[in-house]
């Protein structure tokens, strides 16, 4: 194997390019160590090098991301794509963590229901939307599954008082407009405003 050129890149790394114009990402920190220089070198030598630097450098940004706060296979793929690595490479990482459970989009869409619904006060159809964006569409059946068991319409009518209060709107056609734009449901908008009125909705 020979080594034609090694083009500096931003945050201390290079990128090595062979005589076949195979190019391989490398910290500059790596191949001063390794005595990595333009010329020949051994390939299977050089591919070992480089293999077990992608695998250390993999572990530890997908440790610091996950670490912070829970994320979805869909978001971890994204950052790790951003970072340079290859879908195969993130394919070999995610099943590691996937296995050990470090990640679970069942566990992740869970937490973000709570959130949503508790915290934020959406609606069962936002809820959904935003999961999804987080997610994967490929991802909907099992989203609504999870909705169904952990949002029930009687909670959405809860969450839409909540809203109400919190918003301190009486008027039945800004109740409606309001909660139309937050997507509750017809069924919900209908069982507030009609006891608007009353204030029946606050008991």
């Amino acid at each position: 194997m020979k080594i034609i050129s090694i083009i500096p890149l931003k945050r201390g790394y290079s990128t090595i390019m062979d005589e076949n114009g195979s190019m391989y990402r490398l910290s500059n920190k790596v191949i001063s160590e390794n005595n990595i220089d333009i010329g020949e070198i051994d390939r299977d030598i050089f591919l070992n090098i480089y293999h077990k630097a992608r695998e250390k450098e993999l572990l530890v940004l997908t440790s610091h991301y996950i670490e912070r706060k829970e994320r979805s296979e869909k978001q971890l793929t994204a950052y790790l794509l951003r970072k340079g690595f290859d879908h195969e490479e993130i394919k070999g990482i995610l099943s590691k963590l996937k296995e050990k459970k470090f990640v679970d989009d069942d566990r992740y869409i869970r937490e973000f229901i709570d959130h949503y619904k508790n915290t934020k006060l959406c609606s069962r159809f936002f809820t959904e939307q935003k999961i999804l964006e987080k997610v994967g569409r490929e991802k909907k059946d099992l989203c609504r599954q999870l909705i169904e068991e952990n949002y029930s319409e009687d909670e959405e009518l809860d969450v839409a008082k909540k809203l109400i209060e919190k918003k301190e709107i009486t008027e039945v056609e800004e109740i409606h407009k309001m909660l139309a734009s937050k997507g509750f449901s017809f069924k919900t908008i209908i069982s507030i405003t009609k006891n608007s009125k009353s204030n029946d909705y606050f008991v």
